[in-house]
C-alpha cells in the first residue's frame, strides 16, 4: 500500500504525449481522432468531459493506437451512470483501431461513476487512486486498445467518459531509442508511479534518480527535465537538481550518449518534494517530463 492507497498495478502511461493516436466515434460513424487538449482532459484527474470542450455528445466508442507494442494490466474508467456496458478489446494486428482481429478482455469494465450529490465528473478525483481496475491477464504485445459502450442517442451524455487511464509498459522485446527513468534505491528503470504515499505537511524528502538512455546507436541532445501536474498544483512542490548543482524547477542535460546512464558515477539526479505547511488535504499528482530535442 502506497501511503493511504493500493499500489497502481504498473507505470500510468501518458498516453496524451508518447505518440499514441487515439480517437473517439459514434459507432456507425467515422473515426475522430483526438486532440491534445481532449487527451489531457482524458488522462487527468479534473472530472472535465471531453463533451465541454465540443467534442460530439454521446461517443460510443474509443480507441488506443500505440506507436510501439504495450502490456497493458489495467485500467481507470470514470463515466457517466446510464452508460449500462463497457467492452474492452484489444487487437495485435490492427493499424486503425477498426481493422484486424479483437479479442474481449472484459465485457463490462468495471469503473467509477458519476454521483449527482458530487455533482458531473467530481468523483474523479476522489476515485481515481480507488477504482483502477486490474485485468485478470495482462493484455500482452497489443498494438491497439478499444472501449465501446452501449450508446443510447436519446440522452445526451450517455456514452461520456470523465477520464481514462492506461496502466502498464513498452513491451519488452520493443526497444525504441528512448531516455529511462532510473530508480537510484534499486538500480532498475521504474515499475511503478513513485508515489510518496502519505506525506505531512511542511515537510521535505528527496528522491534520487539517474537517466539511461537505452539507444545503442544514438546520442539524446538537449535534454530537458520539468515537471507538469494536469490537475491541481503539486507540479509546484518539485524542484530538481545534479550533484553538486542547485535546486531548480528545471534540469538541462547537454547530451547523454548511446547506452550510458546519466550522471555517471557514485553522481544522481536529485528530486525533492517541498509540501508547504498550509497547503489543503488530499490527493496530489505530478509527472517529471523529459524532453529531447534531437537524436543524432
Amino acid at each position: 500500500m502506497a501511503g493511504s492507497y493500493p499500489d497502481a498495478p504498473s507505470r500510468r502511461l501518458a498516453w496524451d504525449v508518447d505518440g499514441t493516436v487515439a480517437w473517439g466515434r459514434i459507432l456507425t460513424l467515422s473515426p475522430t481522432e483526438l486532440t491534445l487538449t481532449i487527451k489531457q482532459e482524458l488522462n487527468d484527474e479534473d472530472g472535465i468531459t471531453p463533451g465541454s470542450l465540443g467534442l460530439v455528445q454521446g461517443l460510443g466508442q474509443w480507441a488506443w493506437i500505440f506507436p510501439e507494442l504495450r502490456d497493458i494490466v489495467g485500467m481507470y474508467l470514470n463515466y457517466q451512470q446510464s452508460s449500462p456496458s463497457r467492452l474492452v478489446e484489444y487487437s495485435t494486428d490492427s493499424t486503425d483501431g477498426i481493422n484486424g482481429t479483437f479479442v474481449t478482455a472484459i465485457a463490462d469494465l468495471p469503473g467509477a461513476y458519476n454521483s449527482a450529490s458530487l455533482g458531473i465528473g467530481a468523483d474523479v478525483y476522489a476515485t481515481y487512486r480507488t477504482k483502477v481496475h486490474t485485468f485478470a491477464s495482462m493484455l500482452s504485445s497489443i498494438r491497439v486498445l478499444r472501449l465501446t459502450t452501449t450508446y443510447d442517442k436519446s440522452g445526451a451524455d450517455d456514452a461520456q467518459p470523465y477520464a481514462i487511464h492506461l496502466y502498464g509498459v513498452i513491451s519488452a522485446a520493443q526497444t525504441p531509442d528512448r531516455l529511462l527513468f532510473i530508480d537510484q534505491v534499486t538500480g532498475l528503470e521504474f515499475t511503478k508511479p513513485l508515489d510518496w504515499g502519505d506525506i505531512p505537511r511542511g515537510v521535505t524528502i528527496d528522491h534520487e534518480i539517474k537517466i539511461k538512455n537505452n539507444s545503442s546507436t544514438l546520442t539524446a541532445n538537449t535534454n530537458l527535465l520539468d515537471f507538469e501536474s494536469l490537475y491541481l498544483t503539486s507540479d509546484t512542490w518539485y524542484t530538481i537538481k545534479e550533484t553538486g548543482g542547485s535546486f531548480a524547477t528545471t534540469l538541462s542535460i547537454a547530451s547523454i550518449a548511446p547506452g550510458v546512464t546519466y550522471p555517471s558515477g557514485a553522481n544522481v539526479i536529485t528530486i525533492r518534494l517541498i509540501v508547504a505547511a498550509t497547503q489543503s488535504l488530499g490527493l496530489q499528482v505530478a509527472r517529471l517530463k523529459l524532453s529531447t530535442t534531437s537524436w543524432t
